[in-house]
């Protein structure tokens, strides 16, 4: 459910989508960073319809000027995270609305101003990128869409974009969905795979790098569905993942789907054969693992001169990059063919990537073959 923090008599200071767990503070790994606040301050959880603020380690947090060690935010709230570390006014988006039984938090959601144009919203914004996307046709879509921002919201990971807001706008005589992410500064990787390529040792980067950002996305139940050189940004921290526009819930079925989603050549086999019914983790074990060979032979393991080509040698055995020359680890190789494999059992999870590329060690930062 979205919440918004405000500092208090200013304008707003940022607008987390929280899942279960948020954490205030001032270090990197809290949600809601605030200069001098104490680290992991305090604990905001949503438990059976209320927000609840605790202090950890017997802290204590600061609620409308009293000291508390627990209790039950209400929207208006002022929490002050430390002694001279800041006051945030805490607003629940949906607070205050009656959703009858029966009601989906979709529904509750078209009645508040959170329902909105998001050209009217975080798009004028430096730094944001917002991506609108298709109608939802079905009332379970749009409760998905806002299912699916309170999973990647919360901590954000380095190798995946911050998402800073989102929700679901009037379209027509329907409902449109959209989200904003932070700009990540870079360039993608689709130049670099025609052109210069990585060096081995630069290629693990990526691979371990965006494997940990999956990771991160899988073990909170989404499964981006869209990993390709467009997707994934070179900066001069490492890599990251971008663009959520086609991203879904992993326990959530998906609707049949006339066309195929993703970018032709980095597209899972099963969801060219069997559709949107075989979506799981595993298509985006098989992106990364495609996006990464692509950089290391200059095309991906399923590749044609038209769409359809491409599409049809999904899930056939790639040349290995060994045999074209390529210094490859033993194990990393073995590991991305494995990510390659037709049937997506046999792929490897997004932790066990990460963890094969940093055995075999990453370079500092980024660049193209010297």
């Amino acid at each position: 459910m979205p919440v918004a923090f405000f500092r208090a008599g200013s304008p707003r200071l940022c607008a987390p989508i929280a899942a279960l767990d948020v954490r205030l503070g001032s270090d990197s790994a809290c949600d809601i960073v605030e200069p001098g606040a104490a680290p992991h301050h305090a604990r905001l959880r949503y438990v059976k319809g209320e927000w609840l603020l605790a202090g950890e380690d017997d802290l204590r947090v600061e609620v409308n000027g009293a000291w508390v060690p627990l209790l039950t935010l209400r929207p208006g709230d002022v929490v002050r995270l430390a002694p001279g570390g800041g006051s945030f006014t805490f607003q629940d988006r949906l607070a205050g609305t009656f959703v009858p039984p029966g009601t989906s938090l979709a529904a509750a959601w078209q009645t508040q101003p959170a329902f909105r144009d998001p050209a009217s919203g975080p798009r004028a914004a430096p730094g944001v990128v917002v991506k609108q996307g298709l109608a939802c046709r079905r009332p379970e879509d749009a409760e998905r869409h806002l299912q699916l921002l309170a999973r990647l919201g919360g901590a954000p990971h380095p190798a995946v974009a911050p998402l800073i807001d989102g929700g679901l706008h009037p379209l027509g005589a329907g409902v449109g969905r959209w989200l904003a992410t932070a700009y990540v500064p870079g360039s993608d990787a689709t130049a670099l795979v025609s052109g210069e390529g990585l060096q081995p040792a630069q290629a693990i980067a990526v691979l371990a790098r965006v494997a940990g950002g999956l990771a991160h996305l899988h073990a909170r139940g989404v499964i981006h569905r869209d990993v390709a050189p467009g997707n994934v940004v070179l900066g001069p921290d490492g890599a990251v993942l971008i663009d959520f526009g086609q991203a879904v819930l992993a326990d959530r079925a998906l609707a049949p789907s006339a066309g195929v989603v993703g970018t032709p050549g980095y597209v899972a086999p099963e969801e060219v054969l069997e559709g949107p019914s075989a979506v799981s983790c595993a298509v985006d074990i098989y992106g990364l693992c495609a996006v990464v060979y692509a950089l290391l032979v200059g095309t991906p393991p399923a590749a044609g001169g038209h769409v359809l080509d491409a599409l049809s040698r999904a899930g056939s055995a790639p040349v290995s990059p060994r045999a074209l020359g390529i210094d490859l680890p033993g194990a990393v190789e073995t590991a991305l063919l494995a990510g390659l494999d037709g049937d997506p059992s046999a792929r490897p999870s997004a932790r066990e990537l990460e963890s094969i590329g940093l055995a075999a060690g990453v370079p500092a930062r980024l660049g193209g073959r010297s």
